[in-house]
């Protein structure tokens, strides 16, 4: 009967693994940049390294660097030919990175990862400032860029209706059908059947409005209004073909057979200017200035979120094995603004392996408990990024506390607490952490 019982109680942990308290990963310190930036282009190149181009360090900078996936560190590369900032990249289906944007520039540029050289392309029918714009590379191998801003001491801010096709075999840029009004920190997603979704951004009139490009007719149509209004919006396309755009908290999926939009649960966490990485797994991390949080699109629940820093800014990249690297940014000191050099690298796997090459500390972790499952008692370890008032509560799946592990002010460093269950009867319980804006939660057993 016991064995039974036991088989039973193994099946149902595996059920609630699938389900709640999965490994939510952490972000441990990564190789600082060279030179701190923001406003910069971003890409992983085919090879895995990453390449950042330009931005703002007080200044527009022209220098570039690449981030080595085998040695884990920048090295300089080939600087641009001048300094520019506000830009958008775009890997090629040759491999090579287009670059685009720029204050007062209407000159796009070619990285050539092999030679580690830039060259020069025709110039866009638009100048688009500030790195607003979206930069879609067309199943045919061609590049859709759609709006942006531009500014004149004349007219301010000029949001722009003008859209360009760039063809990278013969490096000409033609003008297509212009948007009905002009905006700008839209979304833009390539769907499976091969037109482009442009959904929300600025200004107000067209924050919930949403347009299909058709690259066959070169021609936009109106479809389906969102829910709600989005802006500095983020668009991810699901494996069904799908699209899931998020603002904030807030969360639509539109269907692109129906041409409709509907409301899934929101994210635990409001993280403004987000970037959306989506996993090998097809979980999606969610990622901006206000912090982290990984999210189930099939089950549109959230998994855990956390603080990541509150410097806007930040660019992102997936690495190979589903790690993230935020990059740089922006902050204030004084009146001066400055570029950061630091790093920042998520980490994926089971939560509980150590690594003695970062920085585990530098940000909240929870991680696995060890042994699990146990029998009477089980170690649980956690890291505090700075001194700050933390709490580590244990519940049954009734959501009832069975026990107070840690409630109090902690230093900055790595922690360890055991659970002693004897007073406890088998069963899955689950074990929560929390800090300054940092919430996970994991499952364990005990197994008697």
């Amino acid at each position: 009967m016991k064995t039974t019982f036991c088989f039973f109680l193994m099946f149902l942990y595996l059920v609630v693994t699938q389900s709640y308290g999965q490994d939510i990963g952490y972000w441990a310190g990564a190789d600082s940049l060279i030179e701190g930036r923001y406003n910069n282009a971003t890409a992983v190149l085919n090879n895995g390294n990453v390449l950042v181009a330009g931005g703002e360090d007080g200044k527009e900078i022209a220098t570039c660097e690449i981030f080595d996936i085998t040695t884990q560190k920048w090295r300089a590369t080939t600087a641009l030919p001048e300094a520019l900032s506000g830009l958008k990249a775009a890997v090629l289906q040759n491999g090579k990175v287009l670059v685009t944007g720029g204050y007062e520039k209407r000159e796009a540029l070619i990285f050539d990862p092999a030679s580690e050289t830039w060259s020069l392309t025709g110039n866009t029918n638009a100048v688009r400032e500030d790195g607003k714009h979206t930069v879609t590379i067309l199943k045919d191998g061609r590049v859709l860029v759609v709006g942006g801003i531009d500014y004149s001491a004349e007219t301010g801010v000029n949001y722009i209706n003008r859209c360009e096709v760039f063809d990278p075999v013969t490096n000409v840029w033609l003008p297509t059908d212009s948007l009905p009004a002009g905006r700008t920190q839209h979304t833009a997603v390539l769907l499976n059947d091969g037109r482009v979704l442009v959904a929300g951004g600025k200004p107000d009139s067209i924050s919930q409005t949403s347009l299909l490009y058709d690259p066959s007719i070169g021609k936009w149509k109106a479809t389906a209004r969102m829910n709600v209004a989005h802006n500095n919006l983020t668009g991810t396309l699901l494996p069904n073909g799908q699209v899931l755009v998020t603002t904030g908290r807030t969360c639509e999926v539109f269907d692109p057979s129906a041409e409709t939009w509907s409301h899934v649960d929101s994210l635990q966490r409001a993280i403004s200017s987000s970037n959306a990485i989506v996993l090998s797994t097809g979980l999606i991390v969610f990622a901006g200035a206000d912090g982290w949080e990984l999210y189930n699109p099939n089950t549109f629940e959230s998994l855990g979120n956390g603080t990541l820093s509150y410097y806007q800014g930040k660019s992102f990249a997936r690495l190979q094995n589903d790690g993230i690297l935020a990059i740089g940014g922006v902050k204030m000191i004084g009146m001066t603004i400055t570029g950061l050099r630091e790093c920042y690298q998520y980490i994926p796997q089971a939560v509980g392996v150590e690594n003695d090459n970062v920085d585990d500390y530098r940000l909240y972790r929870l991680s696995q408990n060890y042994p699990n499952p146990f029998n009477p008692s089980t170690i649980i370890s956690y890291s505090v990024p700075k001194e700050s008032k933390v709490a580590l509560r244990v519940f049954n799946l009734l959501g009832q506390e069975v026990r107070m592990l840690v409630d109090e002010v902690k230093q900055k460093g790595n922690y360890t607490v055991e659970f002693n269950a004897c007073s406890l009867p088998s069963g899955i319980y689950i074990y929560k952490f929390g800090g300054e804006g940092f919430s996970a939660a994991k499952k364990m057993v005990v197994l008697k």
